[in-house]
Formats: C-alpha cells, sequence, structure tokens
C-alpha cells in the first residue's frame, strides 16, 4: 500500500515514466498525487482512482475518451495522458486502477482562496458573511476563466455537470483553470412530453454527478421536464460566482428545495462590486434555463469588459422579462356616426357639457310620476361615489360660466333625489355635474339611475355604472 500513502515510487503511464512523490488530495475513491517526469524533471499532477466494479470502470474509460478527444486550452487543466492499470496491494476487492496524468497547478482551488478570505474576514465575532469577498478583478479572472473554458467544452459537445470552485485551480501561469472531468459527458436529455421512462433515466443519470448545492433547478427536479444539458452548467457557474463575491453560498445545504425555487438573497454590501458584475450573476443564477446566457455570450462579454471596461453592443440581454403596464387602446372601436348609423348607440357623439346635460334630462324623464319635488323619500342606501369630497366654502358666486354653457342644477333637483345624501351633504357648487365650476376639479360624480343599454356608451368624457 505504498502508493496510497504517498511514499515515492516509479511506474509507466501512457509511455510516460513518472515518479510519484506526496499525496496532495484525496475523495472517496481517487487520491491525487505529486509528480515528476522522470525523464524532464516536469512536475505533474497524479490521479489514481480505484475502479471498484464495472460501472467505476465504464466511468473511467469515458473520461479518458472525452479528454483524449477534447482540445488544449489555456483555462483547461492539461491532460497529459491516461491509463489502467493493476495497483499492487491496492484496497478493496479490485485491484484496478485509472491513472491519469495532469499538469500540476501549483496556486490550490478557488474554493480554498475564498475560504482563506473568509476565514481572515470571519476574525470578528458577528460576522456572517463577507461581502465583498474577492477583490473584483479577482472575481472577474474566475469567472472569465471559467465562461472561456465552458465556451471550449460546449463547442465540441461535452458538459461538464460539476462545475464548482472545488473543481477551479489556479495554474503555474496565473490562469484559473477548469478541471476533474469525472462527471463530464456528451449527453443531454430533452424532457418536454418525454415519456416517465426517460424521466426516471435523467434522474439516474444526474444523480450521481452534480453536487447537489450546484444543481441547477432542472437538474435538481428533472420533472419540471425542462432541458437538461449546458445551462446547467451555467447555473452552476452562477453559484461560483456568488461565493467569490459573497464569502457565502446562494442556497443552504440541507434542501434541494431552494435550488429548485432558485431563491436566493444577495447582500446590499455586494454594491460595491460593478454593475455589470450583478447583473452577469442575476442572469446565470434564472430559474429557467433558456433565460441564462450561454458560454460563448458571457466568455466575450467578461473578455470585452475587462479588456476595455464596458459590454459589447451586440450583448444580448437575458434578464427576466418586464411586464409593461397596460394602456387601453380604443384604436379599433367604430366611429361615432358609424355606430348612430348601424344602431349601436341612439344618440350622436357629444362633448362632455352636452353628456352631463343628456344625464340630467335622462334622470328627469326616469323619475316616477308620483315622485314630488321636496316629497320623495330618499333611499335608504346612499349612492356610493368613486371618490369622497372633503368640505369646501361655499364660493361667493356659483355661477362661473354662462347659463347657456353650462346645465344648471336647482335646489328642487337636489331635494329630489338627484344628488346621493353623501354628497349633497357636502357644500358643493351647484353648476354643472362635471365639476368645471371648482377651484380645484374632484373626482366627485353625480349617480343617476339609468336603464340597462344593450351596449355601453361610446363617449369617453363621463363614466356611468349601471
Amino acid at each position: 500500500m505504498a502508493w496510497l500513502w504517498g511514499a515515492s515510487c516509479r511506474f509507466t503511464v501512457a509511455g510516460r515514466e513518472v515518479i510519484q512523490e506526496s499525496l496532495i488530495a484525496d475523495g472517496g475513491f481517487a487520491y491525487v498525487y505529486r509528480g515528476r517526469d522522470a525523464q524532464t524533471g516536469e512536475a505533474l499532477a497524479i490521479r489514481r482512482a480505484l475502479l471498484q466494479d464495472a460501472e467505476a470502470h465504464q466511468a473511467a474509460q469515458l473520461e479518458m475518451t472525452l479528454l483524449l478527444r477534447l482540445p488544449h486550452h489555456d483555462h483547461v487543466v492539461r491532460f497529459l495522458g491516461a491509463d489502467v492499470v493493476e495497483g499492487t496491494g491496492a484496497p478493496g476487492p479490485s485491484k484496478t486502477q485509472a491513472v491519469s496524468l495532469f499538469e500540476l497547478c501549483t496556486g490550490g482551488t478557488l474554493f480554498a482562496r475564498v475560504e482563506a478570505v473568509v476565514e481572515r474576514a470571519r476574525a470578528g465575532p458577528h460576522m456572517r458573511y463577507c461581502c465583498p469577498c474577492l477583490p473584483e478583478a479577482e472575481a472577474l479572472a474566475a469567472l472569465s476563466g471559467t465562461a472561456s473554458a465552458l465556451h471550449h467544452l460546449h463547442a465540441h459537445r461535452i458538459i461538464h455537470y460539476d462545475v464548482k470552485s472545488e473543481n477551479l485551480m489556479l495554474g503555474s501561469d496565473g490562469r484559473w483553470k477548469l478541471g476533474d472531468f469525472g462527471s463530464a459527458s456528451e449527453r443531454s436529455f430533452d424532457l418536454q412530453g418525454a415519456p416517465r421512462k426517460l424521466l426516471l433515466e435523467a434522474e439516474a443519470f444526474v444523480h450521481g454527478r452534480c453536487t447537489p448545492i450546484f444543481r441547477a433547478p432542472e437538474v435538481a427536479d428533472v420533472h419540471l421536464r425542462w432541458p437538461i444539458g449546458p445551462k446547467a452548467d451555467m447555473f452552476s457557474l452562477g453559484c461560483v460566482l456568488f461565493a467569490c463575491l459573497t464569502g457565502i453560498h446562494p442556497f443552504p445545504m440541507d434542501s434541494a428545495l431552494a435550488n429548485i425555487q432558485a431563491k436566493y438573497h444577495l447582500p446590499p454590501e455586494s454594491d460595491a462590486y460593478s454593475e455589470v458584475i450583478l447583473r452577469w450573476l442575476r442572469q446565470l443564477l434564472q430559474r429557467e434555463p433558456q433565460h441564462r446566457p450561454d458560454a460563448t455570450t458571457l466568455a466575450r462579454q467578461v473578455e470585452a469588459f475587462v479588456s476595455g471596461g464596458s459590454v459589447p453592443a451586440e450583448k444580448v440581454d437575458v434578464e427576466a422579462a418586464v411586464v409593461e403596464d397596460w394602456v387601453a387602446d380604443f384604436s379599433q372601436l367604430p366611429s361615432a356616426d358609424l355606430a348612430v348609423e348601424v344602431g349601436l348607440i341612439d344618440v350622436p357623439y357629444c362633448d362632455r357639457e352636452g353628456a352631463a346635460s343628456i344625464a340630467c334630462e335622462t334622470s328627469k324623464s326616469e323619475r316616477p310620476a308620483e315622485a314630488l319635488p321636496g316629497k320623495q323619500e330618499r333611499s335608504s342606501t346612499p349612492a356610493p361615489t368613486d371618490v369622497p369630497v372633503s368640505p369646501r366654502p361655499e364660493p361667493e358666486n356659483n355661477g362661473t360660466l354662462p347659463h347657456s354653457e353650462v346645465p344648471q342644477v336647482t335646489d328642487a333637483e337636489c331635494d329630489a333625489g338627484d344628488i346621493p345624501d353623501d354628497e349633497a351633504s357636502h357644500p358643493i357648487p351647484r353648476v354643472s355635474n362635471s365639476g368645471l365650476a371648482r377651484e380645484v376639479q374632484t373626482e366627485a360624480r353625480v349617480k343617476v339611475p339609468r336603464k340597462r343599454r344593450p351596449v355601453p356608451c361610446l363617449c369617453a368624457s363621463i363614466r356611468t355604472r349601471d
């Protein structure tokens, strides 16, 4: 078991003789060691994964196939070769191992970097989060590098399915690089109208691949029937960016419902960052995949912002659509002359004063015959008004408009019940139903009984209520 404890040993992988040195990291069934090429002395990262069953063996073969056909990219950890070997003294029922060689990233992971900043900032007893966390330039470098790496993967029809800060490493050249392709796959799912069998297959596929707190809503709940593909990587990138800016994760670790709903709280201290960065964050964490930007668009925008300080004019804004205020459109209504001609209305169009006169004449003709001025019983329920009118002093001259232009409301008409109790109790000038003689026009309107018409009046100057 010398290989397990990091003791120095020499072996050959993919035709290259390497020397294994110290243990760097370990996971459930994989171990990463520092090593070097026996011929050139080049520093290497050696990953040895135990293949305990046929499924693990198949997954290792798939990863090797994807890495072999993926061209080199500056923001992807460089793959140097792999092989399946029989490990001497390896634990478990099977001694078969998948040994892979990668470039050694000496700068550590993005997770370790954020954790170091948070621990230093949380020295105070009352610190709940660290925001701002990483400097803006460093957060932009991580975002730009990851978006560029995802653009490269997606262009070659490879989906990472495990984008997280632990899989982003700082190389010796100062670039952030995406690694760990153990969950990568070429497969995507279009679940719209898919049978239940395909839903269960997709659920089993994503179960062992994506880290739960980085899962997109369509991955956390395949029954949403949203497409599962490259946009899932973009949501995970949004979680990474959120941690870079705030020092915390956007979704709690004890509930998948938070990921499904995609609801998060951005601390107000995040205003320390540029607005464009926060806009990218909101776009990446959109609940529905079609509202998230693709890796190509995001990589181009971030690169342009880093180099020139502005986003390209041809950018595609994928923020959630804003519902505009509804505005009534009367352009399709028939003209007044046409409405009279076809019999929709029985009176021609009139102005506001004319409409008020028609209202008064209609109320007189519809008044019961036995009702006499001053003797009609008032209704037990006063007619409602739209807006209560505050008491105003009686003006010296009630008639400010010519008698020929304003229909007068007499005291007899008021006593006879044309004006409801609640309006008659206020000292409103009795000059016009439309309130033209008042110093400040109010919203009070006189309610008069009307016969129900087959269609509403097309006059927009007054509003009637049956």
